[in-house]
């Protein structure tokens, strides 16, 4: 395949509001971390899973001695109810935010999470936007920008023998970044974008957006979107029999269960459906989470929540190590990412930073270091598709390739 020619470097549980105090014995003030994790709305799936990895790590940093708590606020799908949520997590004065989870949610309350001067790592906003945003060193993420996956997707669709599609994207940041960046790529290899759909991420029905998919006749169609109005499409598709083209999507879909939510009598229609997505690093704090989170919940880690996992971490570390240093935690990231420090995973690095002494944290998602915008120096994204028994990874792509 051309991957290589996409123009990038590819790269007891607490409570979920209010929190509980840990039961760590580590003598100082505790620790709160706050989660802008929606439990509702469209990206409730997503939230789910991320704040499932965020509480995992919260509840091994207390098995291991550390005076944590968990402050959880429902982020939502809307900048309206994050912008208020954020507010009643930053009265509780944590070491820094997990979340959010949208870009556009991400860009609402960014202004007022650098007034008050307190770090933030999202595990999923991935606009392009937030790359050289003026916030003052205080916005991280452990997901790479969502740029990069249309190169890739484009790659993939042609590669398949793709040159005319449609393309459906979500009216948002991350919708329009990656098809902006798909529609460069595609066309650069010689493909034709027959359509361009932009919808509204509040709609319900999308009868007129899959007509003018219908009237474009592509080879295939190309879905930017998340799983709830996506699976409104797909109804809306499969009563125009769309659904035997083939269909490309990204990582706002890659959800196990859309299949059976989206065409409950006939979920093996979307088992051919491709995706660019994020994935997991081949490494043995990929392996450690891996088996945690499937030992905690019962099934195999869903996409992201690796990400929302290296999150919490980062900044429990930071936080941990600026209560024995007597420091300001955003000026401890780097610290607990420190190249020249002991290697350690998780909870393994809590006696380090408890005693004021830096770590490099090696994280679940390959993540050992943020560069100067704020972003993961390096990344794995996988080729994947719908199967019966859940997603299978056809291909996966680690940062450098």
């Amino acid at each position: 395949m051309h991957l290589a020619a996409a123009g990038v470097a590819v790269l007891g549980v607490l409570a979920a509001c209010g929190g509980d105090s840990g039961s760590g014995d580590s003598g100082g003030e505790t620790v709160k971390l706050g989660s802008l994790l929606p439990t509702t709305g469209d990206l409730a799936p997503l939230g789910e899973n991320t704040l499932n990895a965020t509480k995992l790590a919260v509840k091994e940093a207390t098995a291991g001695d550390a005076a944590v708590e968990l402050i959880s606020q429902d982020g939502g799908s809307q900048e309206s109810i994050a912008q208020s949520a954020v507010q009643q997590l930053l009265a509780e004065d944590p070491v820094g935010i997990v979340g959010a989870v949208s870009s556009a949610v991400c860009l609402s309350v960014i202004d007022t999470v650098v007034q008050s001067e307190i770090p933030m790592i999202s595990p999923a906003c991935t606009s392009p936007q937030l790359t050289t945003y003026e916030d003052d060193g205080l916005f991280y993420r452990t997901a790479a920008p969502s740029d990069v996956q249309g190169a890739l997707l484009a790659d993939v669709a042609y590669e398949d023998g793709v040159r005319s599609v449609a393309l459906m994207a979500v009216n948002n940041s991350y919708g329009q970044s990656i098809s902006e960046r798909f529609v460069e790529r595609f066309t650069e290899l010689g493909g034709e974008v027959a359509a361009e759909i932009n919808y509204d991420a509040a709609a319900k029905t999308f009868t007129a957006e899959v007509q003018q998919v219908a009237a474009a006749e592509p080879d295939a169609v190309v879905l930017i979107g998340y799983a709830d109005t996506g699976a409104a499409i797909v109804h809306d598709a499969s009563q125009r029999g769309l659904l035997d083209l083939p269909w490309y999507t990204g990582d706002g879909i890659q959800d196990a269960s859309f299949p059976t939510e989206a065409l409950p009598n006939s979920p093996e229609q979307l088992y051919s459906w491709k995706g660019i997505g994020i994935g997991a690093a081949d490494s043995d704090a990929a392996s450690t989470f891996a088996k945690a989170y499937q030992e905690e919940y019962g099934e195999e880690a869903p996409s992201f929540s690796a990400q929302a996992y290296d999150s919490a971490w980062v900044l429990l570390l930071a936080g941990l190590k600026a209560q024995a240093s007597d420091t300001d935690p955003v000026d401890e990231i780097a610290n607990v990412l420190d190249p020249e420090a002991e290697p350690c995973i998780a909870a393994d690095c809590l006696a380090a930073v408890q005693e004021g002494t830096n770590v490099a944290y090696q994280g679940a998602t390959g993540l050992t270091a943020f560069d100067e915008n704020g972003d993961p120096t390096s990344s794995t994204f996988v080729i994947w598709q719908f199967a019966a028994d859940g997603i299978t990874t056809l291909q996966t792509l680690e940062s450098g390739q």
